[in-house]
């Protein structure tokens, strides 16, 4: 939805995105007041695999990678290279915040595939190898947390067995795939 539709447009918008910056706040906090991410997960067991489609704004995740590389990153502005520094910091990211658990507590090691960001979303896509069946793996997403605390991450899982969605928030458990 458009600033516009909220009765924000115009000179309105701009006076949010103003007293914003005059009270110090992050100008990504008056760009988009949600702080979510929205991941579609496919277990394709004959492949051995969990593939992974993430979406999250394009301001989050420059914040994010800016935060740990300690310098300012747009990866908008870049293209996709496993080998820059942005993108093994990316891979990094989801080793460290996007991870699945075996039931003996070892992590599955996360391979990056690729990335598109436009003007309003980016997308994120990586894969897990995986046994052909999922019991005992758990998983756990703590993406964005240090940025923001209200952050909310959605997975939705895609199994042979049928969908279901998992919410992770902030202190919250690991859960069952």
């Amino acid at each position: 939805m458009s600033l516009s539709r909220r009765g924000l447009g115009g000179l309105g918008g701009l006076c949010v995105v103003g007293l914003a910056s005059a009270l110090g706040l992050p100008r990504r906090a008056a760009a988009h007041p949600y702080h979510v991410s929205i991941a579609e997960a496919h277990h394709r067991p004959e492949a051995g695999r969990l593939e992974v489609s993430l979406r999250l704004t394009p301001e989050d995740l420059d914040a994010e990678l800016s935060r740990r590389l300690g310098k300012a990153v747009s990866v908008a502005e870049q293209p996709f290279d496993a080998r820059s520094e942005a993108d093994r910091e990316l891979e990094r990211m989801l080793r460290e915040d996007f991870r699945v658990i075996g039931a003996d507590g070892i992590l599955y090691g996360v391979h990056l595939v690729g990335r598109e960001v436009g003007v309003d979303e980016a997308w994120i896509y990586f894969e897990f190898a995986v046994p052909p069946k999922l019991t005992g793996l758990k998983l756990h997403v703590r993406l964005l947390f240090e940025l923001e605390v209200q952050q909310e991450n959605t997975v939705n899982l895609v199994l042979p067995e049928g969908r279901r969605s998992l919410l992770f928030r902030r202190g919250d458990e690991p859960q069952a795939l």
